[in-house]
């Protein structure tokens, strides 16, 4: 994780607010906009961490040194987080990996934060969470794994993302009862 956030703080120092995200409700259908890297350029999006300002994330990039030459970056404002497109299938694998933790034993309760590596097309290429626990770790891996996203649009093109993502996780139960709640934060 360590390593991402490096390179992420390398990327977002070479262009860091010089780029414009496009509404996402301006464009119907974005497959239809190219990749940027396949026009040759490069851009990617960010997400500022929970816990952090835009600019500590700056500060962090320009120090960092790592962003090939001519990379632009956009930091994305929590409402312009791409929205979740399989969301019928993103809840049951919520509901699946929340059951899991009750057969494990485990009440689960918290925010759950992952940096969740999205390509330009909306799939998720590599999720890092951290909660501490190794299995909630494995389990919340293959839950963003698994979703899919809108594509980031910058400029006029789709562009890779790194998003901070938070679920907010609750549970109780007992033999008899059980009781979640799993909501996707800002």
């Amino acid at each position: 994780m360590r390593s991402t956030i490096l390179v992420l703080a390398a990327l977002l120092a070479a262009g860091a607010g010089t780029l414009h995200a496009q509404d996402s409700s301006a464009s119907a259908d974005t497959a239809l906009l190219p990749v940027c890297a396949e026009g040759g350029i490069s851009r990617i999006a960010v997400t500022v961490p929970p816990g952090q300002t835009r600019e500590q994330v700056v500060q962090a990039l320009q120090q960092s040194g790592g962003l090939a030459p001519g990379t632009q970056v956009r930091i994305l404002e929590d409402h312009e987080k791409p929205g979740i497109v399989n969301a019928e299938r993103f809840s049951e694998l919520v509901e699946m990996h929340v059951h899991r933790f009750f057969r494990a034993g485990l009440k689960v309760d918290g925010d759950a934060v992952a940096l969740v590596q999205v390509n330009a097309d909306g799939r998720v290429t590599d999720a890092h969470p951290e909660t501490g626990n190794r299995d909630v770790d494995r389990s919340i891996r293959e839950l963003w794994r698994r979703t899919r996203f809108e594509p980031v649009v910058v400029g006029s093109c789709r562009v890779p993302a790194y998003l901070h993502l938070s679920l907010r996780i609750t549970s109780d139960f007992d033999e008899h009862w059980r009781q979640t709640e799993v909501r996707v934060q800002p």
